[in-house]
């Protein structure tokens, strides 16, 4: 029988103090998060501390708030507009330590969907170490507002930074502690006094974290040419919002740049709010051309003009291919060429090594095959070599070699259906930029069976310098295809 050592209390009682000791010794670390912790707790009180590390500015305080999952379910929450109420003078010194109500009456909305009046389902608290506004006792500064959604177990769905300056080192900070929380899909930096620097920060933590599908940056003074980072390969972004940003033409040419990309995951895109002109829109629709991943484009409250309706029909409707265009054509015809050799030569290397591992098996050699077996062989070869390739060769989406079609040695594409819902309303269209967006409305309705998408069936153009009295029957025929293109989607 094997001799199991007893532990006594004696030795239990030096290893507690063999570790007490070793604990003097040693400085202080920092805890990270456990394997498998993923609550705001966690996030709450690590956070703050990488953030001294990093030596940001800034101080932050975590103010928890949770939703049941059925608010989830129906869209992305909007806690933008979550605001203190004002108390009065006696009471405001102790309402910085109680429970924060929110204003009577005030509805908190979803900025993807409707949804039924809040009663009592927020329910914030701010905490003892919150900074307190001088100009408002009661309204915290500094605050990181984390949502949960209630599940089996509290889990960080949503990230709020507002009215916080957010250096680049916060973002350094935040890409540090958002290791272990896999759960979290959108991020909101609104107002946060962003810059070139803090984009190539959130760039490289977007790279890491490919659970982020959504982020706000609204209301951050940016005009930084590098935007277009936020969407390059490696970003996993399905929405993105920059409403009050002072984009301009060239930011706008960097983010059009990378939604030429084959495939792009961006879904989303809202530009509302800036100083976009036709060029900028020009950019845009350029990137639509190719692009069909984008589904939904705001570009309301911004310069464009009867132009900007032009470029949006040389993509959204039929078009021919430009020199550089039937370029990139030929260009994604080589590729796939060049990896399907690469397959081939791939199945070759398969079918050897498992031959050389018949061979070794010691089975005896077959008999010279006839020209008939040897025919038969062939065929079945050929067979197995192309349901190989076809497994592995990606399927062909790239839109200039599908939903293309020659005619009279010209190559023309369908046009753009994918893109569903278009937001140019608050700009400078007058009526006839309304004539040509009721063409390209015609066009797809006559199109929508043969491409097989129904294209656009949201437009909303309102408050531009339309002549609504002049140009009313043509606004109804526009709602009149609009609504037949959503019935057919319906269906």
């Amino acid at each position: 029988m094997k001799h199991v050592k007893s532990i006594t209390s004696n030795t239990l009682k030096d290893r507690t103090e063999s570790r007490r000791k070793t604990n003097k010794q040693s400085p202080a670390i920092i805890e990270t998060p456990e394997a498998d912790c993923d609550d705001p707790e966690n996030f709450q009180k690590y956070f703050p501390q990488i953030c001294v590390i990093n030596k940001a500015k800034s101080k932050f305080n975590i103010l928890t708030v949770s939703f049941s999952t059925t608010y989830l379910a129906q869209g992305v929450l909007d806690l933008s507009d979550i605001r203190e109420p004002s108390f009065k003078e006696e009471e405001r010194k102790e309402s910085v330590q109680q429970k924060v109500q929110t204003q009577k009456g005030k509805e908190e909305y979803v900025e993807s969907g409707n949804i039924e009046k809040r009663k009592d389902d927020v329910k914030d608290k701010v905490p003892p170490e919150t900074t307190v506004n001088e100009n408002d006792p009661t309204k915290p500064t500094n605050v990181v507002v984390v949502t949960s959604k209630i599940d089996k177990r509290n889990v960080i769905s949503n990230l709020i930074f507002k009215d916080v300056g957010v250096e680049s080192a916060v973002v350094n900070a935040l890409d540090m502690s958002l290791e272990k929380q896999k759960n979290l899909e959108n991020l909101k930096f609104i107002n946060c006094n962003l810059g070139a620097k803090e984009i190539i920060s959130m760039k490289n933590m977007l790279s890491k974290y490919p659970n982020i599908t959504e982020l706000f940056v609204d209301r951050n003074p940016f005009n930084a040419d590098n935007m277009g980072l936020l969407l390059d390969e490696t970003s996993s972004l399905k929405f993105l919002t920059l409403r009050l940003c002072q984009i301009n033409d060239s930011c706008v040419k960097g983010i059009a740049k990378q939604l030429e990309r084959v495939p792009t995951t961006l879904q989303i895109l809202n530009l509302s709010s800036n100083y976009i002109t036709d060029l900028g829109c020009e950019y845009i629709t350029n990137a639509l051309r190719i692009n069909r991943s984008l589904t939904v484009l705001n570009l309301s409250n911004n310069f464009l003009t009867d132009q900007s309706c032009v470029y949006f029909r040389s993509a959204l409707a039929r078009f021919e291919l430009t020199p550089n265009e039937i370029k990139i054509k030929r260009q994604e015809h080589f590729n796939r060429l060049f990896l399907r050799r690469k397959l081939v030569q791939k199945y070759t290397q398969i079918s050897i090594d498992q031959f050389d591992i018949k061979s070794q098996r010691g089975k005896s050699p077959k008999r010279r095959p006839t020209n008939a077996s040897a025919k038969s062989s062939t065929k079945t070869n050929d067979s197995e070599r192309e349901k190989f390739i076809s497994a592995n060769m990606p399927k062909l989406t790239h839109p200039f070699i599908v939903d293309v079609e020659t005619k009279d040695g010209t190559i023309f594409c369908h046009g753009n259906f994918q893109l569903a819902h278009l937001n140019i309303a608050f700009n400078k269209i007058t009526n006839s930029g309304l004539k040509i967006l009721h063409n390209i409305l015609s066009y797809q309705v006559n199109n929508m069976n043969q491409v097989g998408f129904v294209g656009l069936v949201g437009l909303i153009f309102d408050g531009n310098q339309i002549n609504y009295d002049m140009m009313y029957e043509l606004i109804g025929e526009i709602s009149d295809l609009l609504t037949l293109k959503n019935r057919i989607k319906s269906k």
